[in-house]
């Protein structure tokens, strides 16, 4: 409404000087009638410096409505992402206890996947987790990966915000079943949860070289300020 609004000021401003000129060719003043010339002149500066004002101002509207559209949408993403976090730990997490739980209970064998490490899949070992894990509705588990994994990858919410509340949760919680989520990707071709876990692993292990990086840094300092205490009271000050 505002640009429209904009829109027409500058129309009907620009048509000021053209219809004045136009007005002025089709009577051109008699010779020795100054004062009509000035009017004229006059008549087209000033409507020329009003449709500038109108310009700059359009312009300054049309800054403040795309940032308040940037506005509105960083706050639209982030109350997308929060949506996700509660599910996250609300529902998923009491989903994942509950398997947990009943996957012990049938003595289920383990993956030990972590975020570092994927171990290489031991096919009898598989059969016998997805047997199982068939068995106990691991579906339920992969629903709910999949609609937070869906929600974060759609582009409508802070994907930035999100991984540092869930990110390593998120990304143990698919470590832990990977060779289940795996075989169930290649069987469904479904990728949304691998394609997230891929995103934030490689995220949490460049955090992690980037922390061990810093912690030797520190070190080597604390180190050569050492040797060089060590080497100022072992050498002998020259008089």
């Amino acid at each position: 409404m505002k640009k429209l609004t904009v829109v027409l000021i500058l129309v009907g401003l620009l048509t000021l000087p053209i219809t004045g000129l136009a007005e002025g060719k089709a009577n051109p003043p008699k010779p020795g009638n100054e004062e009509n010339i000035s009017t004229w002149t006059y008549f087209y500066y000033v409507s020329c410096m009003i449709i500038a004002v109108a310009a700059a101002i359009g312009i300054w509207q049309l800054f403040i409505m795309k940032y308040d559209i940037k506005t509105r949408n960083r706050r639209a993403a982030m109350e997308n992402a929060i949506k996700l976090i509660e599910r996250f730990n609300d529902k998923f997490v009491k989903v994942a206890a509950e398997f947990f739980y009943k996957a012990e209970k049938e003595n289920m064998p383990k993956y030990k996947g972590t975020i570092d490490e994927l171990p290489k899949i031991n096919i009898d070992v598989l059969k016998k987790r997805l047997e199982i894990s068939t068995n106990l509705k691991f579906y339920k588990y992969t629903n709910e990966l999949e609609i937070i994994a869906a929600g974060i990858l759609s582009g409508l919410s802070d994907e930035n915000f999100a991984f540092k509340i869930i990110g390593r949760s998120y990304c143990h919680s698919v470590a832990y079943y990977y060779d289940i989520l795996k075989a169930w990707r290649d069987f469904s071709g479904e990728i949304t949860i691998m394609e997230l876990f891929d995103i934030w692993r490689k995220r949490l292990k460049k955090e992690k070289l980037i922390l061990e990086k810093k912690k030797l840094s520190t070190k080597q300092k604390e180190i050569m300020k050492g040797i060089k205490d060590i080497m100022d009271k072992s050498i002998p000050s020259i008089k």
